[in-house]
C-alpha cells in the first residue's frame, strides 16, 4: 500500500496486494517496483513499514532490503501489532473518526480497477471485528491502512494521540517524521 501524507490528510496512493509471492526475492521485486512508481510520480518514499511476524520477520534485515534503503533512502520500520489494534483511542476502529472528518482520502476514480481496489479496502474496514483473527477475516489491506495512520498521526502531532499510547512490546519502532509504504499480501 502506498500511501502519502500532503495537505494534512492521508492519502491512498497505490494499492498492490499480491498472496501469491513465495520468496524474499519477489517481494522485493515488487517492493522495488512500488518505489520506483511512486517516486516516478514524484512522491517520496520515507518509510517502508513491514510487520515483523511469521515469514516477513527476516525481511527487515534481509540484505536486499537494506540495499535498497540505500538506493532509495527511506527508513524501514517493523512493526508487531500485538493488542494495540483493539486499543480503543489508538487501534484499527479509532481511525473511523478521521475517516468520518474526511481525513484519510480513498481514492475513487472512474477506472474500474481503482474502484476494486479500494472497494476491497472500504469492505475490509466495515467487516472487521476485534479479536477475530486474519486467517478468519481478511484484514490485510486495513492492517496496512492502520500502520500509516499511526506514523501520520504521529507527524500531525495530534491532539488524540501520542506514541507513549502504543504498548511498544508489540510495535518496536517509535515512528519518525511524508510518503511511505506499507507491503501488504507479503504472507
Amino acid at each position: 500500500m502506498g500511501l502519502n501524507i500532503s495537505d494534512g490528510k492521508l492519502k491512498l496512493v497505490d494499492i498492490f496486494e499480491d498472496q501469491k509471492l513465495t520468496s524474499y526475492e519477489e517481494v522485493f521485486a515488487r517492493l522495488e517496483q512500488m518505489v520506483m512508481r511512486l517516486l516516478g510520480d514524484n512522491i517520496p518514499v520515507t518509510d517502508i513499514v513491514i510487520e515483523a511476524n511469521a515469514f516477513q520477520k527476516g525481511l527487515c534485515s534481509d540484505r536486499q532490503l537494506l540495499n535498497m534503503q540505500d538506493r532509495y533512502g527511506f527508513a524501514i520500520r517493523s512493526h508487531l501489532t500485538n493488542d494495540n489494534k483493539y486499543d480503543e483511542e489508538i487501534g484499527i476502529a479509532s481511525m473511523a473518526r478521521d475517516c468520518r472528518l474526511g481525513m484519510i482520502d480513498l481514492p475513487y476514480a472512474e477506472d474500474t480497477y481503482t474502484r476494486h481496489v479500494v472497494d476491497e479496502l472500504i469492505d475490509q474496514m466495515k467487516r472487521w471485528r476485534p479479536h477475530i483473527k486474519g486467517a478468519r477475516l481478511r484484514q490485510d489491506r486495513l492492517m496496512a491502512l492502520w500502520f500509516g495512520w499511526i506514523l501520520w498521526r504521529e507527524r500531525r502531532g495530534s491532539e488524540f494521540f501520542s506514541p507513549d499510547q502504543f504498548n511498544f512490546s508489540g510495535m518496536p519502532y517509535r515512528p519518525t517524521h511524508s510518503g511511505l509504504i506499507v507491503p501488504i499480501g507479503a504472507r
